[in-house]
């Protein structure tokens, strides 16, 4: 997820698609030794959105220890707790500052005593809120040195940044401008994995724009008169070329208008309006009308886009080897559980695929076989 060219991943979830699940699951899975598909570090999780699930996160540490028993040695379900650095902002401004200071400072911090096999010291005005929730939980282990830090995530970009009005939709794309050039940094300064939560919006009109056809005696601003057949395009752009060459005779001209000016058509045209193109990179599609929230500003920032999504497919659990046949889905599903869908938006490392996951008590499990985007024909064409 992250190297030397500063990979930024960022998933993005629609509703119940197992957004919480998932930022959990990272956080206890990049404490996993090596060989056990880990990254033997700790994780930084940056919220906006309240706080840390801390009983589902020693859920999934407890799930991360019964399933290799023995293979994670002198570690517990609150060494996990302990190796989850936690800090919230809720405003844009906030999190902006958390990720420019705080971040950088508490990854070289968290090193150094991590090699020097020293606890980290607990923030005074949070020590007697932590050991209240640990008695709560049952704590009792002691804590042990932290690990270095290798993995980021900020859950989620979306929720600080949503909800402003026009006017500040400049200032906004100017604060993810720069949120995005953080992260990077951070990614290739420090060698961790970068993974940034996003939500999505709906797509409420996915059809070509409408050609308005003005009245018969009206005009455009190139002065062309319309008649009723004709569509009302918008007045082209002066084309930027070069200053026009001196006439050398009688029979000499300007050089002719790019072939563009002259044979594109109307259906030419509407290939190059953001929203013909947002299906190629925001993740929407004919049978899911919604697309990852923050628009071209911030997904010219990313590296990597993953968009997951909630399906009304459903499977029965026997049909599904993949799964513990005694084990139950969230929410009760018991023996019949709900497909949700995870694909690869766009991706310089990955062709473009995506896989089936079921949402478990021990995290999302992928279920199925990946299928590639050369044999799904259209974008997301075929989702159900």
């Amino acid at each position: 997820m992250a190297d030397s060219n500063s990979t930024l991943v960022v998933p993005a979830f629609s509703s119940a698609a197992g957004k919480s699940n998932f930022a959990l699951q990272l956080a206890t899975t990049v404490q996993l030794p090596y060989d056990l598909g880990g990254l033997d570090g700790s994780c930084l999780f940056v919220s906006s959105e309240g706080e840390l699930a801390s009983p589902r996160l020693l859920d999934f540490a407890a799930h991360r220890l019964a399933a290799h028993p023995g293979r994670i040695p002198n570690r517990t379900r609150w060494d996990f707790l302990d190796n989850v650095h936690v800090s919230k902002g809720e405003d844009s401004e906030t999190v902006e500052s958390i990720l420019r200071y705080y971040v950088p400072a508490a990854i070289e911090r968290i090193a150094r005593a991590a090699a020097q096999g020293q606890l980290l010291p607990r923030k005074d005005a949070n020590v007697a809120e932590l050991e209240a929730v640990e008695r709560e939980l049952g704590r009792e282990e002691g804590r042990k040195a932290p690990l270095p830090v290798r993995l980021v995530v900020v859950d989620s970009i979306a929720a600080p940044f949503r909800g402003r009005g026009t006017g500040a939709m400049l200032d906004r794309a100017k604060e993810l401008v720069r949120v995005g050039e953080v992260l990077k940094r951070i990614a290739h300064k420090y060698e961790v994995a970068i993974v940034v939560v996003n939500q999505v919006a709906g797509v409420f009109d996915d059809r070509p724009p409408p050609q308005l056809v003005p009245p018969q005696s009206s005009t455009n601003s190139n002065g062309n008169a319309h008649s009723a057949s004709q569509p009302f395009l918008p007045p082209k752009r002066p084309r930027l070329s070069s200053p026009p060459h001196p006439a050398s005779g009688p029979g000499s001209s300007s050089p002719p208008p790019p072939s563009w000016a002259s044979s594109a058509s109307v259906t030419d045209q509407f290939h190059v309006f953001a929203r013909t193109q947002a299906r190629f990179y925001s993740g929407q599609s004919a049978v899911f009308p919604h697309q990852a929230a923050l628009g071209p500003t911030w997904a010219q920032q990313l590296n990597t886009r993953l968009m997951l999504s909630r399906t009304e497919r459903r499977r029965h659990r026997s049909a599904l080897p993949e799964l513990d046949q005694d084990a139950v889905g969230m929410a009760g599903e018991g023996e019949v559980v709900r497909l949700r869908r995870m694909e690869v938006v766009f991706s310089p490392g990955v062709p473009r695929g995506r896989i089936d996951y079921v949402v478990e008590e021990g995290g999302l499990v992928s279920v199925g076989e990946v299928v590639m985007r050369h044999e799904v024909g259209e974008v997301r064409g075929d989702e159900e």
